[in-house]
């Protein structure tokens, strides 16, 4: 994994002098550019810096085109990347590579390396709210230099000052992670909304909802892959599986009582009181585990019991 994250970060710094670059000429089609510039180099000549492109890689050897860079929250390409011996580029040629590599802009662009492009542009102080306009489809006063402006399409609220991006939130109230559900596992969104729905009720509770949905999908991202392998053995009847509670019984965050009772959506036991040297514990089950709260509500400990 770390050769492979030494050859991309190589590629995209340098590129050797057997490739060939070509840009968009305006007319639907690609004109060749005279040099041997990176990614970074050819976007730079182009006026965009390096968080304000993402580019598609894939080396497939039926195709002359290796490289694909496009715009942040965009499908407009920069630029493409061949081999030495293209000697001229059509549409055609790159819709047919980004289809036979089954591109998807929701899964290369995705919510993190969004966000990543939007932090790296606060750093830079390089996001203007007329490039981010032209990017994400939003409308803005031309004369107003510190503004707030709600980006519908891609769900953040941005904050400029002095026409600069400085600062964004979630619009809709979920995080990066959840929002990845939304848009590439709706069916897993709606599973999750559902099953909190009926716990905390209708819409009065939105709030509490979207906040269990941002948890539980956060807890996946956050549960080791190796324990992923056995992640079915934690599956109910209904195909729901809690991350929110594997996570806590693993890693042990701090984890209040009431939380548990929350997240755990009611569906749990009181089993006994304990004495572990000579502390006051709690334990209580759910699913497979068994969790000790200390006095003060707080999760102490954690192990899987055999019984469900």
């Amino acid at each position: 994994m770390k050769k492979l994250l030494i050859l991309l970060i190589f590629i995209m710094f340098t590129i050797n002098s057997s490739a060939k670059i070509f840009v968009p000429d305006g007319t639907g089609g690609y004109k060749l550019r005279n040099d041997t510039l990176s990614a970074n180099g050819i976007c730079k000549s182009l006026g965009y810096e390096k968080e304000m492109f993402y580019s598609f890689m894939n080396h497939d050897n039926n195709s002359d085109i290796f490289q694909v860079g496009f715009k942040i929250f965009t499908e407009d390409i920069i630029y493409v990347f061949t081999y030495d011996n293209v000697q001229e580029l059509t549409e055609q040629d790159v819709s047919k590579y980004l289809k036979d590599n089954d591109y998807d802009f929701n899964r290369v662009y995705n919510e993190y390396k969004r966000e990543s492009d939007l932090l790296d542009g606060i750093k830079s102080g390089n996001l203007k709210i007329a490039f981010l306009s032209d990017v994400m489809k939003f409308d803005y006063n031309i004369s107003e230099a510190d503004t707030m402006i709600i980006s519908e399409k891609f769900g953040y609220k941005l904050y400029f000052k002095n026409r600069i991006l400085y600062k964004f939130e979630s619009a809709d109230g979920l995080n990066k992670w959840s929002r990845e559900w939304k848009e590439r596992f709706p069916y897993m969104f709606n599973k999750y909304y559902e099953k909190s729905k009926n716990y905390w009720g209708w819409e009065s509770e939105e709030n509490k909802i979207l906040n269990d949905i941002n948890m539980q999908a956060q807890s996946l991202a956050h549960i080791p892959s190796n324990f992923m392998e056995n992640i079915d053995l934690f599956e109910d009847v209904d195909g729901f599986i809690n991350y929110r509670i594997i996570d806590a019984c693993i890693y042990l965050p701090k984890m209040k009582l009431r939380e548990f009772k929350d997240i755990s959506y009611g569906e749990y036991k009181y089993i006994e009181k304990i004495i572990i040297k000579d502390k006051t514990l709690f334990r209580y089950k759910h699913s497979y585990w068994l969790l000790d709260f200390s006095k003060e509500g707080i999760l102490i400990s954690a192990k899987l019991d055999k019984t469900k």
